[in-house]
């Protein structure tokens, strides 16, 4: 049984305080500088350590071999008692009389000559020295003077404190005590040899709180008090928000601002007016903003009208802070964005189109525009219908099955204020679905570049499939000529589906499904994004691999059922129904 500190808690060359408590039947402790390092369980009777049967020894352990104190070694004291952690803190500090109650020897090293080194606890129980040399050297047991300068000013839920700089220089901080009431002083925290200010956020409001510091050094000497402060928290409107800020749109303005830090910051009140310097009160609060919530968005406002906002805090007391300083704003009328996502599919004598609903607060609806031309302007010549907000699709029965359709849409807001138009799109309505059959010898599609065509990071293909000769490209695309140049291919192999290419930095991918397509329709997906390839056939995933690096072939015509750059260029032409 025993106790031990921690590794690396005394630094060589320095002064180090060490005591060992045994509290009989209960625990042993030790300290280190003041400080509990370690605590043990002790049960048993404790061997006397100073008895006429044999000596003791200070600075070796007789015992075993080679275990003798290197280093210098004062104030060897041995009590009867056990102390307490702050008895043991005090006689760090300052040194003992001689005479308490409890201490059975007390051994200074004072003497700096002969052998014999003298019990000052008055119990006679005198050494000898063997080998040993006297040193001037000794522990620092000399307090840091006394700090000055305290002050405490009180705040909502707090008080602050502050110090005029210690000129110990050794100091190593300040020791902060506080008491409220007839109760004793307590400890609430030390702070480090630069620190000349604490705040106390614990402090409740109406209560009268008092406090003096101490100082001390790095040998832990702690110095006498300072003059004791006093100072009574109070409960005080929040502080004004800052950092506001506003700006308008159609019909509607959006405004922010930095959350107040107050811990009883309970929320935040917006008062709006058509003049400025108005007055914030009931009349004009027009939003209640509960805390943490820091930005707000008013709707329903009159474009062309100038607006004025103030912001207030209030805590949960229900102080009011001062108002913020007037925000000045006038929304404007403007379009509404341009509808999302629009696209569309044909049938027997109709197309579906669809679209994301538009959100603009006075959105009124939707121009809908049709042409057999393509790259077709809208006008009032080719609008085909007009559309309510609440819709986001229409079906076009209008059409006849076998002609191609070009439609755009744009969308319109109470003021007739139009969008900017769609990309156009082309359906071609059909009751009869069609693939393209090629023969292997001089088939081919291809698709022009274009920046929706890009695809240089990410993309997908589907495609539905049957091939009728072992091998051919079905989608190909390759940036130049160079044998290093980027490609991709999603071919037919030896009847097996594939997918494989070459990025811009040279990496390669290759994933083949060893799925036929011989004579058999596939679908066919392959997926390609930042950091993995996937090959699926007939819906089910057949093969990944990881992204291996770089950009994907981009900016060039994209060739179907033939390898090309410019134009056709290889021999692996697809044989077999593509759709």
């Amino acid at each position: 049984e025993g106790v031990q500190s921690p590794q690396n808690i005394i630094n060589v060359g320095e002064w180090t305080h060490i005591a060992i408590s045994v509290e009989l039947n209960q625990e042993t402790s030790l300290y280190v500088n003041g400080e509990n390092v370690s605590i043990s369980a002790y049960n048993g009777i404790l061997t006397s350590i100073i008895s006429p049967s044999g000596p003791m020894y200070i600075g070796e352990d007789v015992y075993h071999d080679n275990q003798n104190l290197n280093g210098v070694i004062d104030e060897v004291q041995i009590w009867n008692v056990s102390l307490t952690e702050s008895q043991i803190q005090s006689y760090m500090a300052t040194s003992p009389m001689g005479n308490e109650s409890g201490l059975v020897g007390y051994w200074r090293f004072d003497e700096n000559s002969g052998t014999t080194v003298h019990d000052l606890s008055g119990n006679t129980n005198h050494g000898t020295i063997n080998g040993a040399a006297w040193s001037a050297e000794i522990p620092d047991q000399i307090p840091p003077d006394s700090p000055t300068g305290l002050a405490a000013s009180a705040g909502d839920h707090l008080i602050d404190l502050t110090w005029a700089a210690n000129s110990a220089g050794d100091l190593n901080g300040y020791k902060i005590y506080r008491t409220k009431g007839a109760a004793a002083y307590a400890l609430i925290t030390t702070s480090v040899a630069d620190t000349l200010s604490y705040t106390d956020s614990t402090a409740l409001n109406d209560s009268l709180y008092y406090y003096y510091i101490t100082a001390i050094d790095l040998a832990r000497n702690e110095s006498s008090t300072s003059d004791t402060v006093s100072a009574r928290p109070v409960d005080t409107a929040p502080a004004v928000p800052v950092d506001q800020a506003i700006t308008a749109s159609d019909g509607q303005v959006s405004m922010s601002w930095t959350a107040n830090k107050e811990w009883d910051i309970k929320e935040y009140n917006i008062y709006q007016g058509t003049s400025t310097g108005f007055t914030a009160s009931v009349s004009n609060l027009v939003f209640t903003l509960s805390h943490p919530v820091i930005s707000k968005t008013i709707t329903g406002l009159t474009n062309g009208q100038e607006y004025y906002f103030i912001i207030t805090a209030e805590d949960s007391a229900g102080n009011e802070s001062t108002a913020s300083s007037e925000l000045a704003v006038t929304p404007v009328d403007v379009a509404p964005v341009t509808p999302q996502n629009f696209s569309g599919f044909g049938a027997e004598d109709q197309v579906t189109m669809n679209w994301t609903a538009n959100t603009e607060w006075d959105i009124q609806g939707y121009y809908l525009y049709r042409s057999t031309a393509s790259s077709f302007t809208p006008s009032a010549t080719n609008l085909l219908t007009t559309l309510a907000s609440n819709l986001s699709q229409y079906v076009d029965t209008g059409v006849a099955s076998g002609t191609l359709y070009y439609y755009r849409l744009s969308a319109y807001d109470a003021t007739e204020n139009e969008s900017d138009y769609t990309a156009e799109i082309a359906v071609y309505p059909s009751g009869q679905r069609y693939a393209l059959l090629m023969d292997g010898s001089n088939d081919y599609g291809r698709i022009e570049s274009s920046s929706t065509m890009a695809l240089a990071d990410s993309m997908s293909i589907e495609v539905w499939l049957q091939a009728t000769a072992a091998d051919g490209a079905v989608v190909y695309r390759q940036t130049s000529t160079g044998s290093s140049s980027a490609y991709w291919s999603l071919e037919v192999s030896s009847w097996s589906i594939r997918f494989k290419g070459r990025t811009s930095t040279g990496s390669t991918f290759d994933l083949s499904s060893g799925i036929s397509a011989q004579d058999q329709w596939r679908h066919v997906a392959v997926s390609v994004s930042s950091d993995s390839i996937l090959l699926v056939i007939d819906g089910v995933r057949s093969t990944a691999s990881s992204h291996p690096g770089g950009q994907l072939s981009t900016g060039v015509r994209t060739w179907v059922g033939v390898d090309g750059i410019v134009v056709p260029v290889g021999d692996n032409r697809f044989s077999g129904s593509i759709c």
